[in-house]
């Protein structure tokens, strides 16, 4: 290759090690060496390294038994000539980068730095590696001042430069697409969250736990099971999954299997052809075929027919079904979200439910909890329902007051959301426009016979720790037989409670309210309108 192709070689390298490669090669050629090697310090700077010899030999800076480390040390060239190779022989690595000495004559170790512009630069010279030459004659003495071997060394230097510069481009745009990735994929969950938040109202922990678990479900193609008491929201779950899945653009279907007679549930899914059976004047289409692309929720499965279940379970296997009266499959493909409030583990386990189908529409079970384990967000929930009732209805009820917040979180609500977005429909209805829903309101819907408020309101006060002992909790449970005013004896429990609690801990408000698991101003308040000094 002609000087010029050798010049070429090494300014036309992509790639630090290529170009080693190549300007190694061309110092071999062109002064005739035995060979040419080029050791780089490693990326910790702790060891020095081959960059083009079969291989992979390094050297600890900081170890004088090899010639490297002289030559770091002092930032200069070292000529070893023939006698003095055996002495650094002893180092295995060392002598592996030598290879066969029969005929060498000297070694030249080369630092090379990178060029600099300034003459402050200058000062601070940056190493870029260390060239050793290997030569069976002595043409090696003088190489270092020969004014063509330093324009090699300079033409490589700087082309190693630019490597350098554009593996810092590089690694800058990785880095800036990385960066764009992680802000696209927090947006993405941040338009996940909020399509989650206009379904499922509630911030408290095991609300947020449920919803962030139901953005992961929604992100596979998992069959789900949702589980919970009902009026928990199963149903606006399943539609918040839906939604926040890649399937959001298809349909979102939803069929009670306990409010269609058995006879009728499979025709609703399956659909059925012309003459299939005794009315069937027309062809209809099921709702396996209406969901294709989209979500499928099968709420109440538990109360599925067991020989219903068997073709389900073959249609979420092959993904294809066969009308009734038809006689080709079909193909169906969506995502099952099944829901219930009973225990399917417990009717597989009494034969009332197929194994085999609890296991395949359980991939990924969610627990809807019940309102009475996130009372926190009942203030939350009421305001959002008296703003859906001004909506619907044309009013301007301008919110719930405190108290009867504070009322409404001491009831269970074994009815859950639903029985409260019923509730605050009531007071609503009560409430002139411009006015709170006031303790009042809650109380005459809660008096009526249909609500067991006292009791709810009984298990939370024998709940608390003041109780010491099972004497005690017999003889307030006794107290109940007294009662002929309900009000006034939820009043009477509270402020003996708050009375007790205030003595436990010498007056402290702080303390009293931490105890009862409520914030210091809910206390503070109570006190006031109870009159508890």
């Amino acid at each position: 290759m002609s000087l010029l192709g050798q010049l070429l070689s090494i300014t036309t390298a992509n790639e630090h090690s290529v170009l080693a490669k190549n300007f190694c090669q061309t110092l071999a050629s062109h002064y005739q060496l035995m060979a040419a090697h080029f050791i780089v310090p490693s990326a910790n700077g702790r060891l020095v390294e081959t960059l083009n010899h079969p291989q992979c030999l390094d050297w600890k800076v900081d170890d004088f038994e090899h010639p490297f480390s002289h030559v770091l040390r002092n930032d200069k060239a070292m000529l070893l000539e023939r006698a003095s190779v055996p002495y650094w022989r002893s180092n295995n690595s060392f002598a592996a980068l030598l290879g066969e000495t029969r005929l060498l004559q000297q070694v030249l170790i080369q630092p090379i730095h990178k060029e600099m512009s300034s003459v402050k630069a200058k000062s601070k010279k940056k190493l870029q590696g260390i060239l050793v030459l290997i030569a069976a004659d002595h043409n090696l003495t003088e190489l270092n001042q020969q004014q063509d071997f330093n324009k090699f060394c300079q033409i490589f230097s700087q082309q190693w430069q630019v490597l350098v510069q554009l593996q810092q481009q590089n690694t800058q745009k990785k880095v800036l697409a990385c960066s764009i990735e992680d802000l696209q994929q927090q947006k993405h969950s941040q338009q996940l969250q909020k399509t989650v938040d206009q379904w499922l109202i509630g911030q408290s922990q095991p609300m947020l736990q449920m919803k962030s678990s139901l953005v992961k479900a929604a992100q596979t193609e998992l069959s789900i099971l949702l589980q919970g008491a009902t009026g928990t929201g199963k149903e606006l779950a399943a539609r918040a999954i839906h939604h926040s899945s890649t399937r959001s653009n298809g349909p979102f279907l939803a069929i009670n299997c306990a409010a269609i007679p058995e006879n009728l549930l499979e025709s609703e899914l399956f659909g059925y052809e012309k003459g299939a059976f005794s009315g069937a004047d027309f062809a209809k289409r099921g709702l396996l075929a209406e969901a294709n692309g989209g979500s499928l929720l099968l709420d109440e499965i538990g109360d599925m027919p067991l020989s219903l279940q068997a073709k389900l379970l073959r249609v979420l296997e092959s993904k294809s079904f066969r009308p009734l009266g038809g006689k080709q499959e079909q193909a169906t493909d969506f995502r099952l979200i099944a829901a219930t409030h009973v225990q399917l583990r417990a009717q597989v386990e009494t034969k009332g439910f197929r194994a085999d189908l609890f296991y395949r529409i359980n991939q990924y079970p969610l627990y809807l909890p019940d309102l009475s384990q996130r009372t926190g967000d009942i203030p939350i929930l009421a305001q959002a329902f008296i703003e859906k009732y001004n909506q619907e209805h044309n009013r301007k009820i301008r919110g719930i007051s405190f108290q009867a917040i504070d009322y409404l979180q001491q009831y269970d609500f074994p009815g859950n959301v639903r029985e409260l977005r019923n509730l605050i429909a009531f007071a609503c209805t009560e409430t002139s426009d411009n006015c709170e829903i006031n303790c009042d309101t809650i109380y005459q819907r809660m008096s009526m016979g249909d609500f067991n408020f006292a009791q709810s309101v009984a298990r939370k006060i024998m709940s608390q720790p003041y109780l010491k002992n099972q004497q005690q909790h017999d003889d307030f449970t006794e107290s109940f037989d007294e009662v002929d005013n309900l009000k006034l004896a939820v009043q009477q429990y509270e402020t003996a409670i708050i009375r007790a609690k205030l003595r436990h801990f010498n007056g402290s408000r702080a303390k009293a309210a931490a105890s009862l698991g409520m914030p210091k101003r809910t206390l503070a308040h109570k006190c006031l309108k109870l009159e508890i000094s």
